[in-house]
């Protein structure tokens, strides 16, 4: 009698310590970056993979970049979109080497998985400790992979690519529920430190999917997108064009 009432305060409390410790989990932490040279919100360029685009960048003024990123087992971290064998596309070190005045690096890892997260994770620690000036930001919507990406250096943030629903849009559908379990899930197991999303499913009840995280959104290329968005107060846009603004740079 006594034994079943003492499980069941155990029970309890331990019910009570998972509770809290999910919200807390869920809930993240809004990150924010104090730049100088910055306007807010935050515009970066887009598929920003090549000398070119980067030189663009820079003479633009863009804040930061974005850059369509795949593992290759014989080159490393490559400027590719899921192209391992891409021979032509560029290696990230060198890109970074070449452009390390651009602070921000936004890696969308397009084969990231279970089965090469710790090679990835190796590479991109290894970026890290040489171009200590530069912060990554490693992009992912494999779950599992993200899962365990091992980044604990200081200047490298996970991202996970949200998504809202099946057909790349905010409307409601069928598996909705289902899209925001998985949500749920990511934000408790991994742990991400920002999420990324299209912009049109950008919502001003963004809090029930990622918790307090940052949003980043893409691709923002009209000045009314441009709007709506910082409106709803995402600070790291990602975009092909600065006219968005109407402000002259």
């Amino acid at each position: 009698m006594y034994i079943n009432k003492y499980v069941k305060i155990i029970l309890l409390i331990f019910s009570f310590i998972l509770i809290i410790f999910s919200f807390k989990r869920f809930n993240g932490e809004k990150i924010v970056f104090y730049s100088e040279i910055c306007n807010y919100p935050m515009l970066w360029l887009h598929a920003a993979g090549s000398k070119e685009r980067l030189k663009y960048a820079v003479e633009n003024k863009y804040c930061g970049v974005e850059i369509d990123t795949t593992y290759s087992t014989e080159r490393g971290l490559i400027a590719s979109y899921n192209n391992p064998d891409d021979k032509n596309a560029q290696n990230i070190d060198e890109l970074i080497k070449d452009n390390f005045h651009i602070r921000y690096w936004w890696l969308d890892l397009k084969n990231l998985n279970n089965t090469n997260a710790r090679e990835i994770s190796e590479l991109i620690n290894r970026l890290s400790m040489i171009h200590t000036r530069n912060i990554f930001f490693i992009e992912s919507h494999n779950f599992i992979g993200l899962w365990f990406l091992k980044t604990k250096l200081k200047g490298i943030y996970k991202v996970y690519w949200l998504s809202k629903g099946p057909n790349k849009n905010n409307q409601i559908h069928w598996k909705t529920p289902l899209y925001y379990l998985r949500s749920i899930l990511a934000n408790m197991i991994i742990d991400p430190d920002f999420v990324s999303m299209f912009h049109y499913q950008v919502g001003n009840f963004d809090y029930l999917w990622v918790g307090n995280r940052q949003r980043f959104a893409f691709t923002v290329n009209t000045n009314n997108d441009y709007q709506l968005i910082t409106d709803m107060g995402v600070e790291i846009i990602l975009t092909d064009d600065l006219k968005i603004t109407n402000n002259k740079f």
